[in-house]
């Protein structure tokens, strides 16, 4: 096939949904959507520690996972030395507290983390990210694989797959670091490698 045609219809996923953003109603009390598009992201914490988490408002499509890839991007545009950024997916749900290491949660942490089904991997390399950074997150939804990319670089996370879809699974990021800041890409035009 050519490899056009192959990114196209890949990227075909992309345009039947609606545009993505951050919901309200699912981001804790300390994060800040800002922005008439909703997809930036301020942590303004000041005195608590910890991580603060937000989800977006739509899940993975469930009508058809035989085929096409679901991604989304951020850009980090403020992250303090002491911060952290957690970019990923997971089921939506109430209260926020560990999301990490919650069954059907598949993350990239910026010191180089990643929690896959809630279990925490390390893989030998050195993928931290920093301020500056477009990191990415996605699901090859034939295959089941999570995809992460550090500014265009798919990272190598091999058997990192999604256990089921038989939970909505949301884009999801979380920060920790008092003003670190976050924008979104849900598409259709993204930093992606050549996947």
């Amino acid at each position: 096939m050519d490899k056009q045609m192959k990114k196209e219809q890949q990227q075909m996923l992309f345009f039947k949904l609606k545009q993505n953003c951050w919901d309200v109603k699912f981001c804790q009390n300390e994060l800040e959507i800002t922005g008439d598009d909703g997809l930036t992201v301020v942590n303004k914490q000041k005195h608590s520690t910890g991580w603060r988490t937000v989800f977006a408002e739509q899940p993975i499509p469930s009508e058809d996972h035989s085929s096409g890839i679901f991604y989304f991007e951020i850009g980090v545009e403020h992250m303090e030395s002491d911060g952290g950024v957690l970019i990923g997916f997971a089921s939506k749900q109430k209260p926020f507290l560990s999301v990490l290491y919650r069954i059907g949660t598949y993350a990239y942490q910026n010191n180089d983390s990643f929690y896959i089904n809630g279990y925490l991997r390390y893989y030998p390399s050195d993928n931290k990210f920093y301020r500056e950074d477009i990191v990415g997150c996605g699901v090859n939804l034939a295959t089941r694989q999570i995809i992460f990319t550090k500014n265009g670089r798919r990272l190598d996370v091999s058997n990192s797959l999604v256990s089921s879809f038989a939970v909505p699974l949301f884009p999801f990021i979380s920060l920790c670091g008092f003003g670190d800041k976050i924008v979104a890409n849900f598409g259709p035009k993204f930093l992606l490698p050549d996947i």
